[in-house]
């Protein structure tokens, strides 16, 4: 299998298979975010862990333990902070911190301008190269007509996850 080794042999008939999909962490909101700024990237908070096999998520991001490709996932809802106030735009972005520079790895989001809505989620998924020590959050931008914007609190649509797919 091009030197990658799928499981191994005792001998004796006893096989065991590598570690797949590890390290892997998924996390998800637990309370409002409450009066963040209109247009301005404000990191998302992860408070919640519902699983964490290698100890990579602390303080809402992930640090690296082990080097190699990642899928990563996150998804957040915002609300516009009143129900006079429309969303305009929302994006979401994973930021990754290496050698102190940060560089946005993955984005999504709508423009809703023509159509403005009182609540959004957002999502992105990226594989990304990883390597030991980078640090991963998310981040959030909404842009509403006036006032502030809430990052809702709902563990189905706040979620921010990654896992290890290979070398």
């Amino acid at each position: 299998f091009n030197g990658n080794t799928l499981f191994t042999s005792d001998g004796n008939g006893k096989l065991t298979t590598q570690n797949f999909a590890k390290p892997a962490f998924r996390a998800n909101s637990s309370t409002d975010q409450t009066g963040v700024s209109d247009s301005t990237w404000t990191q998302v908070e992860y408070a919640n862990e519902d699983f964490d096999t290698d100890n990579d998520f602390a303080s809402n991001q992930c640090t690296i333990s082990i080097a190699g490709k990642y899928i990563f996932m996150a998804s957040a809802r915002i609300l516009s902070a009143s129900a006079t106030n429309y969303l305009k735009r929302a994006f979401l972005r994973i930021l990754r911190t290496r050698s102190s520079t940060d560089t946005s790895v993955s984005f999504g989001g709508t423009d809703i301008r023509d159509n403005p809505a009182y609540s959004m989620v957002v999502k992105t998924t990226s594989v990304l190269e990883c390597q030991v020590g980078d640090v991963y959050k998310v981040q959030i931008f909404g842009d509403v007509t006036s006032g502030n914007v809430t990052i809702a609190n709902n563990a189905d649509m706040g979620l921010f996850t990654a896992y290890r797919i290979g070398t």
